[in-house]
């Protein structure tokens, strides 16, 4: 049986050196391939949620369409008739397929500033607006301190409140950055995420404002329709 061999007292400190940079190579090296790991199961995930969200959004458009086919067949011919004078009597029309780039190019437009400067943000279109849904919470405390009630109410995005936050900082502390982001998030947020506009075409924000802001010539202004530049 050989003897082990025993490093003397001069060779242990070099030893010792040597273990810890191949330690230390070892974890740099654990790390890249964690990283490396992690990051392409991050992408494999990204790739399986788009592809999921692009046969949901399919899946779903073809069931609209059978539906809308199927109730065709059962409608009676009043009914189909009054749709027809129904889709009729819309007197606007806009193109908002392309709407989330055409806001995306004229983000710095100075249409924004122009529009701010007429915008009252009394919040009136907000108020009439079927799909707008910001809320505030805040509570109110009794006079003895140790009783209170929370509340939620009704907001705005055009209220100079909406992003105003501790230390008094306002994200969007200017009329027209506020205008901008409600349309911002209206049609392009929402059509680019949903398909969909979040507007039903109703026009009350169109009526109630009474610095008779048009939702739609602004957007044609936007597009560059000469007929509105």
């Amino acid at each position: 049986k050989k003897p082990q061999h025993v490093p003397d007292e001069q060779q242990q400190p070099a030893l010792t050196r040597q273990i810890a940079q191949r330690a230390r190579l070892f974890e740099a090296e654990a790390q890249r391939f964690l990283a490396k790991n992690v990051f392409a199961r991050v992408q494999r995930r990204a790739r399986v949620l788009r592809m999921k969200m692009r046969r949901q959004a399919d899946i779903y458009n073809v069931d609209f369409l059978r539906a809308e086919q199927r109730l065709k067949r059962r409608m009676p011919r009043q009914a189909l008739e009054f749709r027809r004078r129904r889709e009729q009597a819309f007197s606007l029309t806009l193109e908002i397929s392309d709407l989330p780039t055409i806001l995306d190019l004229e983000y710095e437009s100075p249409i924004w500033d122009e529009l701010g400067d007429r915008c009252l943000s009394c919040g009136s279109c907000s108020m009439v607006c079927p799909t707008c849904y910001c809320y505030d919470v805040f509570d109110k405390l009794e006079l003895d301190g140790e009783r209170g009630t929370r509340w939620r109410e009704w907001d705005c995005c055009l209220f100079r409140e909406h992003a105003l936050v501790a230390g008094g900082h306002n994200f969007r502390d200017g009329r027209g950055a506020r205008l901008k982001h409600r349309y911002l998030h209206k049609q392009q947020a929402f059509l680019g995420d949903f398909g969909r506009a979040a507007c039903v075409g109703c026009g009350r924000c169109i009526v109630t404002c009474p610095a008779n802001i048009d939702f739609v010539e602004c957007l044609r202004m936007l597009r560059g329709d000469p007929a509105h530049a």
